[in-house]
């Protein structure tokens, strides 16, 4: 086999993973290159060693297998995509609701807490360290402060910081 033939062999078998992993542009354009969550079926199916359709104790991983018992509604011992997606749709519930309890309580509209707002609203952990969370100062905890609280307690809970 001669150089250029050595050489343009190497070459493509460089380029292949490249254009196997490439999306087409409309593909890109059309907000399609976003990465959607995992649906349950498709959690169950990467975890499932035995192959029997639902989870176990011990084939749960991270946050499945700290929350398993909550998840597993019928406390049969293993997790099926029905309790995924209940466990899923509560999480999406409990996000709004503590989105419209921290809107409930900015009683001036002003789109942040005060310290009086927050213990009208019984956030009684939110007043007890009000100071560390207004980071600068103001005497108000904005949008981006509260943000930046949630990122301190995923990391200290190991978790994410998904805002």
């Amino acid at each position: 086999m001669n150089t250029k033939s050595l050489l343009l062999l190497v070459l493509s078998a460089a380029l292949l993973p490249i254009a196997v992993q490439a999306k087409p542009a409309d593909a890109l354009s059309q907000g399609q290159g976003k990465k959607s969550p995992p649906t349950p079926a498709q959690i169950i199916d990467r975890l499932d060693a035995d192959q029997n359709g639902t989870l176990s104790q011990d084939e749960a991983k991270g946050l499945l297998a700290e929350k398993f018992d909550t998840i597993d509604v019928n406390g049969d011992g293993e997790i099926d995509a029905n309790e995924l997606e209940l466990a899923r749709e509560a999480r999406k519930g409990e996000a709004k609701e503590n989105g419209q309890r921290l809107i409930a309580a900015d009683t001036d509209g002003n789109r942040a807490l005060s310290k009086d707002e927050a213990s009208a609203a019984g956030m009684e952990k939110l007043v007890e360290h009000f100071d560390k969370v207004d980071a600068d100062g103001d005497g108000e905890i904005s949008k981006e402060e509260m943000r930046e609280l949630k990122k301190m307690k995923d990391n200290r809970d190991g978790k994410k910081g998904k805002v």
